[in-house]
């Protein structure tokens, strides 16, 4: 009894060790194919052949279970027992990349009239950047109001409240002849009015004129002025990104 206890407990001991030597050298296989142009297109394939292959010769290594079993059989078994560290494997995998590809950072700035009043700007993208603004008033769900950046078009300046806190207001800088910040995004939550550029709501394709631009923000300052003002406040970019904290990938806007 003593010495298949120590033959079980020597065989998890190492078991570990094989997952991961296998582990490394499945990766290392695929990472080599892929540079002369065949694991890239019979992947994931390829992949998890290499790894059930690997995890099962790490399982079956002097295995000191189901001795009374015939040698093919407890092949079978070992190879039935890789798919479980294969799953673990893939799981963590998709669950790194994920977050590393896909995760934003969000910073939120409450309303001075009510903190259950909240402007959210979700921070992320990869290639290039996403600035996502995300309004949440008093008892509602959050709402998505506009994208901020939009670059070489137009792209966040700073965001201000007005005097009462009942309205927020992004300033972007836009590619115009006179390149100045322009009021184009706002949102009020004393109406749960959003008022975004129609040309801003889907894929920003093209340039528009500054005539356009300054109408609407003409028509935000009129809103503007209706909730006495602005604040003396600045959101900026900086003040932004200080104050965005990271979230996991589960926790990206709805």
């Amino acid at each position: 009894m003593n010495q298949i206890f120590k033959l079980r407990r020597k065989w998890f001991a190492g078991l570990l060790f094989r997952l991961f030597v296998a582990s490394v050298l499945g990766f290392f296989c695929d990472c080599l194919l892929s540079c002369v142009g065949i694991g890239y297109y019979i992947f994931p394939g390829l992949m998890t052949i290499i790894l059930i292959g690997g995890y099962t010769w790490a399982i079956h290594f002097y295995s000191p279970f189901f001795q009374s079993y015939t040698k093919r059989q407890r092949l079978l078994i070992s190879t039935g027992m890789a798919f479980i560290p294969l799953f673990i494997v893939y799981g963590s995998s998709l669950f790194l990349l994920e977050q590393f590809f896909d995760s934003m950072q969000r910073a939120q700035f409450a309303s001075p009239a009510n903190p259950l009043n909240q402007a959210s700007f979700y921070d992320g993208g990869f290639m290039d950047r996403d600035l996502l603004l995300y309004v949440k008033s008093d008892g509602q769900k959050p709402k998505f109001v506009a994208k901020l950046w939009w670059d070489p078009e137009c792209y966040f300046s700073e965001a201000q409240w007005t005097k009462d806190g009942k309205m927020i207001v992004c300033s972007l800088n836009v590619n115009t002849a006179s390149n100045q910040p322009i009021m184009a995004v706002a949102f009020d939550f004393s109406a749960n009015k959003s008022m975004v550029p129609p040309w801003m709501t889907n894929f920003l394709s093209e340039e528009k004129p500054e005539s356009d631009w300054r109408r609407q923000e003409s028509d935000i300052k009129e809103m503007i002025a209706t909730h006495g003002g602005l604040s003396g406040s600045r959101i900026t970019d900086d003040v932004l990104i200080a104050n965005e904290k990271t979230l996991w990938f589960w926790q990206k806007p709805p």
